[in-house]
């Protein structure tokens, strides 16, 4: 329970981020927006590994679990968010697919950095 606890937590964190730090609802798919989901998530999950470690000895198998989680919550907490806004989309199809495509990247992003994080931290067992 406390790692879907956490990785709720680190979601909704992370989309507190991007949504109130970027223009993620834009028409266009940008670099800005992927490199503070890379550092952001980089400041979270090192957090989050680091809670862990104080808890004592702690398997890497439970922690890949944890960045699925964390993925599947930002899409979920993302798809809510870009659904309820109330932005208009002008002219094609794309205006209102992006907003989903930079969610799915950013998400990819942040439970990737999370699975690299695990397997090269040589202090978990």
């Amino acid at each position: 329970m406390k790692k879907v606890l956490f990785a709720l937590i680190s979601a909704f964190l992370m989309c507190l981020c991007l949504f109130g730090f970027t223009d993620i609802l834009s028409n266009t798919l940008s670099w800005k927006i992927i490199v503070l989901a890379a550092f952001s998530s980089l400041l979270l999950n090192g957090f989050l590994v680091r809670v862990w470690l104080q808890q004592g000895t702690f398997y890497k198998s439970g922690l890949y679990h944890t960045a699925f989680y964390q993925t599947i919550f930002i899409l979920m907490t993302g798809t809510v968010v870009i659904a309820s806004s109330d932005k208009p989309y002008v002219v094609d199809a794309w205006d209102g697919v992006s907003p989903y495509v930079m969610l799915l990247l950013v998400s990819l992003i942040h439970g990737s950095v999370m699975v690299l994080m695990v397997k090269r931290n040589k202090v978990l067992v």
